[in-house]
């Protein structure tokens, strides 16, 4: 019961305070250039050189979910068809006229991390004696979007449409191993203490090779979508929107691989083996959500 009263007084007076600001409220303006302004004089809707940014929304929208269900991990399904036709990327918008704006998004990961094992010293005096292996991990991306978006209404609720096109460029997680232990004619299978992770579709070397290296696919894309949604704007200059886009993406993978190194009786060496997956490309078209988000959307 004190969820739903917590609820209630959060709802109440936000639904108070927007039917105040609308209450006197004068809409002005064009078709091309509208305006829309609250009691107190603000303009409500973009205007022409204003910039926007928006921020998903949907972790709001799952934490109002749980208090409702008192459950976890709720999510606002009825918005998301989520799609690889539709990338995840911060996204700014500058309005060159109150109707229209160009959109520019991108998103940039990298990433890098090392971890260190500990494992018995084969070559130690004493069980107590370790040394570690080293694991590193790297990967990274970079998409790119651009777009054009309109907008139709002059009041608080606007429909929005346009269409965008992005490309992008990810190198997926590569593994790299220093072990403790080396290989030696005496110790051809030596202690080690860090995991190994070999790409799927290869073929696993017989016991006695270890992996120094794993890479795995470096991908490129590019793609175009349209979406129509709305923008419902509950204060000046801020909003909450949702849209549905449909497009059409095409995804290159390169080759995985994974080398192993081994001791080689005949050329009384460690020696390397590599082997790799096979390269492809795929291509998506469908419905979708962008970033699978309900956004809050601000003007400035």
């Amino acid at each position: 019961m004190i969820k739903y009263i917590l609820i209630w007084a959060l709802v109440l007076p936000l639904c108070a305070y927007a039917q105040e600001e609308t209450t006197s409220s004068q809409q002005t303006g064009t078709d091309s250039e509208p305006s829309f302004k609250n009691k107190h004089g603000q303009e409500v809707l973009p205007q022409q050189g204003d910039w926007s940014v928006g921020i998903g929304a949907s972790t709001a929208l799952t934490y109002v979910g749980n208090i409702f269900t008192g459950g976890t991990n709720n999510n606002a399904d009825w918005w998301q068809y989520q799609s690889s036709t539709s990338p995840i990327v911060i996204q700014g918008k500058y309005m060159v006229s109150g109707t229209t704006a160009y959109k520019i998004g991108f998103n940039l990961n990298f990433y890098n991390n090392v971890s260190y094992y500990d494992v018995m010293d084969d070559n130690g005096s004493s069980p107590d004696d370790y040394v570690q292996d080293k694991l590193s991990r790297t990967n990274s991306s970079v998409t790119l979007l651009a777009g054009i978006e309109k907008r139709k209404g002059s009041g608080r609720i606007q429909g929005v449409y346009g269409a965008d096109v992005f490309v992008n460029f990810s190198a997926s997680t590569s593994y790299k191993y220093t072990y403790g232990n080396e290989i030696t004619e005496t110790n051809q299978a030596p202690s080690t203490g860090a995991p190994s992770f070999p790409v799927g579709g290869t073929t696993i070397p017989s016991q006695g090779y270890r992996p120094s290296q794993t890479k795995n696919s470096t991908n490129w894309g590019a793609g175009a979508y349209g979406f129509i949604g709305v923008e419902a704007f509950l204060f000046p200059k801020f909003s909450l929107g949702g849209k549905f886009t449909w497009g059409v993406s095409y995804s290159d993978s390169g080759a995985s691989s994974n080398t192993y190194e081994a001791w080689d009786s005949q050329s009384n060496s460690v020696v390397e083996y590599t082997n790799a997956s096979n390269s492809g490309y795929t291509i998506n078209a469908g419905i979708g959500n962008v970033g699978g988000q309900v956004t809050a959307n601000f003007y400035f």
